[in-house]
């Protein structure tokens, strides 16, 4: 009886299925990698990624620029306020320094005046004080008499003043009644010892002053009659 035996084909083994499947992979990958739809759908992948990193950025920078932008306010702020508190502070510092300024002036002023009717005896015009305003043209006057005796009693007296000064029509003098500003200006006092009158001149547009005039004149007893000429200087107020 014969015997059939049945022997593998020794052209087909295990490692020739391995390279043909290996084959049967590149060329679906190739075919897959060059396909121009996949190629696109890949791109647009790869594009709504770069969108959402975009997106994100934008995000971030949008929350640091707010952020900023709530600091930036803050300074300015706080800016603003200091530097309206340092203009307060320096206005306040130079209307004090101003005031110092006058006080000291007004100060010397009746230093002057005690100094001066210690040496003298009777009816003096021992000063006048004027200080500019910040109205134009618009002046205030302190003028003091004294009258220093053995006695008390008291003098009467008429004052007169007079400013000279120029303007567009030339030299010009004009009376205390024609540029008294404010109360009335009495030009009939009594005085004991001391006497301070206080006025004010309100000057005509394009006046300049240069000295003012004051004429005292005693009524009753020695009927004394007194002439000073004080320049004009002004302090401020």
């Amino acid at each position: 009886m014969l015997k059939h035996i049945v022997k593998k084909n020794p052209r087909f083994k295990p490692a020739h299925y391995f390279v043909f499947f290996a084959i049967i992979i590149i060329i679906i990958i190739w075919y897959l990698y060059d396909n121009p739809r996949l190629n696109a759908i890949r791109t647009q992948l790869s594009q709504v990624n770069d969108i959402n990193i975009l997106l994100n950025a934008n995000m971030d920078l949008r929350k640091q620029n707010k952020e900023l932008s709530e600091k930036n306010l803050k300074i300015e702020r706080l800016a603003n306020v200091d530097n309206e508190t340092s203009i307060g502070l320096q206005n306040e510092i130079k209307s004090l320094q101003e005031q110092i300024f006058n006080l000291r002036r007004e100060l010397t002023f009746y230093q002057g005046i005690i100094t001066a009717s210690s040496y003298s005896n009777g009816l003096n015009i021992q000063g006048l004080h004027i200080e500019s305003t910040h109205k134009k043209g618009f002046f205030k006057y302190k003028l003091v008499l004294t009258n220093i005796g053995k006695s008390d009693k008291m003098a009467e007296v008429s004052v007169d003043i007079k400013v000279e000064g120029n303007d567009k029509s030339g030299f010009r003098t004009l009376k205390l009644n024609e540029i008294s500003a404010g109360a009335g200006y009495k030009e009939r006092i009594k005085i004991r010892n001391f006497e301070r009158i206080d006025g004010s001149f309100d000057m005509p547009d394009g006046f300049q002053p240069l000295r003012v005039l004051v004429d005292l004149k005693q009524h009753g007893g020695e009927k004394l009659r007194l002439h000073r000429v004080f320049e004009w200087q002004t302090g401020e107020t």
